[in-house]
């Protein structure tokens, strides 16, 4: 059976379609020459040390407040302090699934260990025009995911001493063919991403999914290529329900559209809000444009992305390798679900998730409404004054942003 891998083959596939059937969206905005140019941004230097310490009383605050009769409901309230938690009590059914955590908490009290947890996360930087393909973990917006992982060990230990136990589970080489990263890509950004951890993190671990998990390379290809089509069987069925769909509708924001349409899309410096704004209209929001040859090249290629996508997370199921590796950690979750801890990873503010954005300082920001955040990058990218690019003196390349006053 053939790979079902989505690589740059088929893309350019998909390039050529929008050739043949749209144009370039240039050819329909007119010519871009002669408009004025966007302003480069600025550039400011980042500070960790001074960002670390700036968060340091809020995480004490949230230790020493947490609440509960015993030391397990104590640790259990600050796992899910609202500055943490990701998602309802609803939603999570945290009423159903306290004794059950707290349960688990007790048995890391009685042998002196550390709370343990274990979050998938941290693929890799999903592509946009802000970044490489290839881009290297420990930008800005990673610096604000794990500074609210040391944040939340910081806050266990103000009433437990072992403080927490935190593995990351690098679903990497689960997604990283059907988002077109290169093997490179994935060595890059956690070689990139651990360093940063080192720096600022005490107590965390990072394991991939497929090589230290699975084992085998060939076995997990095999298994997702089973499931590719089992899924393709059931399509017709599946794409209809709501989890597909809201899939699908969050994978058109989080594809690159270079991937698919190239230099067609606008280009940071050359186009201006209004080129963006005609872009997004025809590729995602307006129904004008829902017979748009485009529009239905799109609606095809995010399709795909949703089966193989599918697949891969089959295929981690099949295994049972979180569940058979892990079987007395937390099961953490940046998607909100029952049974496991929602955890926001940048603060309660922030919707997308560190790798599919980028990261930004607030210009007003504070413990309330968070000093930071993660901004889809077609929002960065189509105000430029709005923001101030961020060096780091360790990172290559711009680290992420500032908000400026309006």
């Amino acid at each position: 059976m053939a790979s079902c891998k989505l690589n740059m083959a088929n893309q350019r596939d998909v390039k050529d379609i929008f050739m043949e059937n749209g144009g370039c969206f240039s050819s329909d905005l007119g010519t871009l020459d002669g408009k004025v140019a966007v302003p480069a941004f600025r550039q400011e230097t980042f500070d960790s040390k001074a960002w670390s310490n700036m968060h340091d009383p809020m995480y004490e605050c949230i230790g020493n407040n947490a609440k509960g009769d015993t030391l397990a409901a104590k640790l259990l309230s600050v796992l899910t302090n609202r500055k943490i938690r990701r998602g309802s009590n609803a939603t999570l059914k945290l009423e159903d699934y306290c004794p059950q955590f707290q349960a688990q908490i007790q048995g890391y009290v009685d042998a002196g260990e550390p709370v343990k947890i274990v979050l998938p996360a941290f693929p890799f930087k999903f592509p946009n025009p802000l970044r490489t393909p290839n881009a290297v973990g420990g930008d800005l917006a990673d610096v604000l995911a794990l500074t609210q992982i040391e944040g939340m060990n910081q806050a266990v230990q103000q009433i437990y001493d072992p403080g927490m136990e935190f593995v990351v589970l690098h679903d990497s080489r689960v997604y990283s063919e059907i988002f077109g990263i290169s093997e490179e890509g994935v060595q890059q950004f956690q070689a990139g991403l651990k360093k940063a951890a080192d720096k600022l993190c005490t107590g965390i671990a990072f394991v991939d999914i497929v090589d230290d998990l699975v084992g085998n390379r060939l076995v997990w290809q095999s298994q997702v290529d089973e499931c590719y089509e089992s899924v393709s069987k059931q399509w017709a069925e599946l794409k209809d329900t709501p989890h597909v769909q809201e899939l699908l509708r969050n994978s058109r924001r989080n594809v690159n559209p270079a991937c698919c349409v190239g230099s067609f899309s606008p280009t940071h410096g050359v186009s201006n809000p209004a080129d963006f704004d005609h872009f997004f209209e025809v590729l995602y929001d307006n129904p004008e444009f829902e017979n748009d040859p485009r529009r239905v090249c799109m609606d095809k290629y995010i399709e795909e992305f949703g089966r193989r996508y599918l697949a891969a997370t089959a295929a981690v199921n099949h295994f049972n390798v979180i569940g058979e590796s892990f079987p007395d950690h937390l099961r953490g979750t940046v998607h909100p679900k029952p049974g496991q801890l929602g955890i926001h990873l940048v603060n309660q503010k922030t919707r997308p998730v560190p790798w599919s954005g980028v990261g930004v300082i607030r210009c007003n920001g504070n413990t309330k409404r968070g000093f930071s955040t993660i901004r889809n990058w077609f929002d960065v990218v189509r105000e430029p004054d709005r923001y101030t690019a961020i060096i780091a003196n360790d990172y290559d390349g711009v680290f992420g942003y500032k908000e400026l006053p309006k």
